[in-house]
């Protein structure tokens, strides 16, 4: 949770604020992301949990080459 002196919150009321049936997700290491269908092919992805890069996809090189 943040703290008063956090310069972001520190105005915020969090007293509403309810994290029960919340639950920390399992830790995430590079590479074990595989990740989500969105319904068409992506052209590149980056994907970052806790400021680390977790899952890339990089650009097709004949879509590299047009740009």
């Amino acid at each position: 949770m943040p703290k008063r002196t956090d310069e972001l919150w520190r105005f915020s009321n969090l007293a509403g604020v309810k994290l029960d049936g919340f639950t920390l997700p399992a830790a995430v290491h590079p590479g074990d992301y595989q990740g989500a269908s969105l319904g068409f092919t992506p052209t590149a992805q980056l994907v970052f949990a806790n400021n680390t890069l977790v899952h890339r996809v990089p650009l097709a090189p004949a879509l590299a080459a047009r740009a």
